[in-house]
């Protein structure tokens, strides 16, 4: 309503002069309702195309946990395995993966570093058994 009073303002001297005015505040105000309606739909339409991609995407990473956790349950804990996930999957780096867990960047390094060095060694001894 506001835009069709500033058009009208605007264009004071053509509505004045104009055989209709009231007709063509109506039809100003019309454009500006459809222009809105408009403006609103390609919204809604960016919206609901980020969202499909999100789902996407929120699908690939509920699978890669699920391999993840699999490979991984038989030698880590869970704060390991979710360590491990953030660094090495999403790529998080250290800095906020610590604030994350509540933990020093230093310790974050640390405890990456041994869940590596288990792994390795976990391996290492699986291979040997095989």
């Amino acid at each position: 309503m506001l835009d069709t009073w500033e058009i009208m303002l605007k264009n004071m001297h053509t509505v004045e002069n104009h055989p209709n005015p009231e007709g063509w505040i109506i039809k100003a105000a019309k454009y500006n309702m459809w222009k809105a309606l408009k403006k609103q739909q390609n919204q809604w339409k960016k919206e609901t195309d980020i969202l499909e991609i999100l789902d996407s995407y929120a699908a690939d990473i509920a699978e890669q946990d699920e391999h993840f956790y699999d490979m991984y349950k038989e030698v880590l804990s869970q704060e390991e395995m979710e360590l491990l996930k953030l660094i090495y999957v999403y790529e998080v780096d250290y800095e906020t993966t610590s604030k994350y867990l509540g933990i020093k960047p230093s310790a974050c390094r640390k405890r990456a570093e041994r869940i590596r060095k288990k792994l390795q060694k976990y391996y290492k001894n699986d291979k040997m058994d095989q």
